[in-house]
C-alpha cells in the first residue's frame, strides 16, 4: 500500500498522523495519507506567502507556460489519475477518466486566460461629463489563495480553484476533501 505525504514548498513531507484511504465499494485499503496539523498548515502558508512576490512578478507568458506543462503532464498520466480517483471515490473508471480530461481542459483554459488578465480600458461616456474620458483597470494578484475542495470531483474542482489562481499570479494553499485527498 502506498503512503503519501503532504506537499509543502515543493516537497513531500510525511507526518506521524495518517489516515487510511479505503476503496468505497469493497472497503479494501488503497493508500495511506499523511495528515497536516497546525505546524504543517503554518509551514504551507509561510511558503505560499514567500512565493507570492515571485508569482506576482512572473510574466503572464511564464504563468501560462506553467499551466500548459501541467496540462500536458496530466494528460500523460491520465490513466494513473483516473484509477486513483476511482479507487478513492468509488466513481466508475469511465467517469474518472472524463474528470481527468475536464481537469486538463481547465488547465489549458487557465493557461489561455493568463494572457488576458492584464486589465481593461473603459470609455466613461455612459454618464454626463464622461465624454472623451477613459478609465483604465489593472488586474493585480491577491497573494495567497486558500483552495478548499469537495470530494465529488476531487481533481477537476481542485483545478477549478488552483489553475485560475496561478493564471492570475497568486500562490495557493490547497486543502482537499478528507475522503479524496
Amino acid at each position: 500500500m502506498s503512503v503519501y505525504g503532504v506537499w509543502i514548498n515543493g516537497g513531500e513531507k510525511l507526518t506521524e498522523n495518517r489516515a487510511a484511504i479505503r476503496i468505497p465499494y469493497d472497503g479494501e485499503p488503497f493508500a495511506e495519507v499523511a495528515l497536516a496539523g497546525a505546524g504543517e498548515l503554518a509551514a504551507a502558508v509561510e511558503a505560499a506567502a514567500a512565493a507570492a512576490p515571485r508569482m506576482r512578478a512572473m510574466s503572464r507568458e511564464d504563468r501560462s507556460a506553467i499551466l500548459r506543462r501541467a496540462h500536458t503532464a496530466l494528460l500523460g498520466a491520465k490513466e494513473d489519475f483516473a484509477r486513483t480517483i476511482a479507487s478513492e471515490s468509488g466513481k466508475p473508471l469511465g467517469e474518472a477518466r472524463i474528470e481527468v480530461e475536464r481537469g486538463a481542459s481547465t488547465l489549458l483554459f487557465a493557461s489561455e486566460e493568463a494572457h488576458r488578465l492584464a486589465g481593461e480600458v473603459v470609455p466613461m461616456d455612459a454618464a454626463r461629463g464622461g465624454e472623451g474620458r477613459w478609465a483604465m483597470t489593472v488586474r493585480e494578484p491577491l497573494g495567497v489563495i486558500a483552495a478548499i475542495t469537495p470530494f465529488n470531483f476531487p481533481l477537476n474542482l481542485s483545478l477549478h480553484k488552483i489553475a485560475p489562481a496561478i493564471a492570475a499570479g497568486n500562490s495557493v494553499v490547497h486543502k482537499p476533501a478528507s475522503a479524496t485527498p
